[in-house]
C-alpha cells in the first residue's frame, strides 16, 4: 500500500505533512471511512545528510469521532543535492482511552518541491486562476 502526502519542513524545525483524503481499507489494520488530519511535529539532522523526524496526528471517522492519535517517527537521508530523501518510518497508534491499537513500519521517498517562474506553463491539474485587474477608486 502507498500513501501520498505533501510534507513541509522549515528552517527552524518544524514539519507539517498533509494527509490525502479517505484511507483506503487494510485488512486487519483500518476499515472503510477513516481519515488522518494533518501531521504536526519536528525535525533534527543527526548527521550531515541524515535527519530525524516526529509528527503526530489523528484518525477521524466520517462522523470526526476521534479514533486514534498517532505518533509516526522516521529517520531519512536526504541525497547529496538535498533535492530527494528516502527513509524508513514506524507508526504508533493509541485508542482514545490510551490503549495501544496498531504499529506499522515502512519505506519513505519524497522529491522537493521547485520553484518554478509565474510565466511557467502551470503544472498538470493545476487549475487556471487569473486575479481580476484591480479597478482604481474613482476621484
Amino acid at each position: 500500500m502507498e500513501l501520498t502526502n505533501l510534507m513541509t519542513h522549515t528552517t527552524d524545525g518544524i514539519a507539517l505533512v498533509a494527509n490525502a483524503g479517505e484511507l483506503p481499507s487494510m485488512p486487519g489494520w483500518v476499515g472503510a471511512g477513516l481519515f488522518f488530519t494533518e501531521g504536526h511535529g519536528a525535525w533534527q539532522a543527526t548527521g550531515e545528510r541524515t535527519v530525524e523526524v516526529t509528527f503526530v496526528f489523528l484518525t477521524l471517522n466520517r462522523a470526526g469521532s476521534l479514533i486514534s492519535t498517532n505518533a509516526a517517527r522516521a529517520t531519512l537521508d536526504v541525497d547529496a543535492a538535498g533535492d530527494a530523501f528516502t527513509g524508513t518510518f514506524a507508526l504508533e497508534l493509541v485508542s482514545p482511552d490510551g490503549n495501544p491499537m496498531g504499529a506499522d513500519r515502512g519505506a519513505l521517498r519524497a522529491t522537493r518541491i521547485e520553484a518554478a517562474p509565474t510565466a511557467s506553463t502551470p503544472v498538470s491539474g493545476t487549475p487556471n486562476v487569473r486575479t481580476p485587474a484591480v479597478a482604481s477608486p474613482a476621484p
